[in-house]
């Protein structure tokens, strides 16, 4: 009894370790196929960079606070009313990692813009192409344009006279167009650049009248890419590691299983009740015979069970006769050429050695 215990105890640990691998195995195989077994990789086959630099001077008139002729934005607030002009310079470089075959075109627009209410624009440059070869390229794109802060001022000043505003501030946009052609051996560079520059007049501030010039420096940087497919051969490899610990782990599981299911014990089986205990509720109808003697010519009704055989014994209202021979107690009822029967056998009970009999046994055997 003890080692049953000890077997199933065993089974069920088996079933415990292989449900879990079991489990494991579909967590891993859910988790390796969400992984992509491709990957797609950028390669750069050649970099490039667009470079636009604004120079800008302010031409003041004679002054106490600077005491000189020339400043830069770097170099102190631009007040309005001691400048004559603003001489602005751009120049552009194109810079390619390959050697390249570069066509440019650019064209140069200008912008004045008061308040929200009105828009001044102006051609400086109409479109204008260069050809040139190898990098890097260094271009002037802007050589000397002047702003005068007079003529900016009686601009603003006329249009707002037409347009029945009053917008003091104003703003001067210089806006470059810059397309860039470049066949290199990896492949064409085909871009748009625009280096922007922004001069705000502003009235009335704390800082009193005065310029602010935004967008000096711009840098654009690209790349000339391809793309390539790798194939990811890991991904594969722990999908089929999965695919077989999940097939080890349910084989284990079915068989242990199966072994689990076979080995289980049967319940005991219900002792079947005495003779004694079976008839004892018919005492009074049963009559004991002595001896059993028919004529050949006698039917013999065999009863499924003893109730029934009692049911026929009240509808004829007849005894039941019992006889017992060897382990076999036979019961019926007589109604002229017909006996209705049932017959008990006696079940016969081993009895158990004990331990202490079981060992003499053992040791008379040896």
């Amino acid at each position: 009894m003890w080692g049953l215990m000890v077997t199933r105890a065993k089974h069920i640990a088996l079933l415990i370790l292989f449900i879990a691998l079991s489990l494991i195995s579909i967590s891993t195989i859910y988790y390796t196929h969400q992984l992509p077994t491709e990957e797609q990789r950028p390669i750069t086959l050649c970099t490039y960079k667009h470079d636009g630099e604004y120079n800008c001077i302010a031409e003041l008139k004679a002054n106490t606070i600077y005491n000189q002729s020339t400043l830069k934005p770097s170099e102190g607030i631009l007040y309005l009313r001691i400048i004559n002009y603003i001489c602005i310079n751009l120049s552009y470089t194109f810079e390619s990692q390959l050697s390249a075959n570069t066509t440019i075109q650019y064209s140069i627009n200008e912008s004045v813009t008061g308040g929200r209410g009105w828009e001044k624009h102006f051609v400086l440059t109409p479109q204008t192409t260069i050809n040139s070869t190898g990098t890097p390229l260094e271009l002037p794109i802007i050589n000397t344009l002047q702003i005068n802060i007079i003529e900016v001022e009686q601009l603003v000043s006329d249009i707002n006279q037409e347009t029945g505003m009053y917008a003091a501030d104003c703003n001067i946009t210089i806006s470059p167009n810059i397309n860039t052609m470049a066949e290199t051996t990896a492949g064409t560079i085909n871009e748009t650049f625009t280096p922007t520059l922004i001069i705000s007049f502003k009235y009335r501030t704390e800082e009193g009248d005065h310029i602010t010039i935004d967008g000096l420096q711009h840098t654009k940087t690209g790349a000339i890419t391809r793309t390539e497919i790798i194939h990811q051969q890991w991904v594969m490899n722990q999908r089929y590691t999965s695919y077989i610990i999940f097939v080890v782990a349910f084989s284990g599981l079915a068989y242990t299983s199966w072994v689990f299911i076979k080995t289980k014990p049967t319940k005991p089986t219900k002792p079947e009740r005495p003779i004694e205990e079976l008839i004892e509720p018919y005492e009074e109808i049963i009559a004991e015979a002595k001896e059993l003697s028919f004529r050949r010519e006698i039917a013999t009704i065999m009863m499924s069970s003893l109730e029934d055989l009692v049911k026929v014994a009240d509808s004829l209202g007849k005894p039941i006769l019992h006889s017992e021979e060897a382990q076999t107690h036979i019961l019926y009822v007589l109604d002229g050429e017909t006996k209705y029967e049932y017959t008990l056998i006696t079940p016969i009970v081993e009895k158990e050695d004990n331990p202490q009999d079981r060992h003499r046994k053992e040791s008379e055997r040896d």
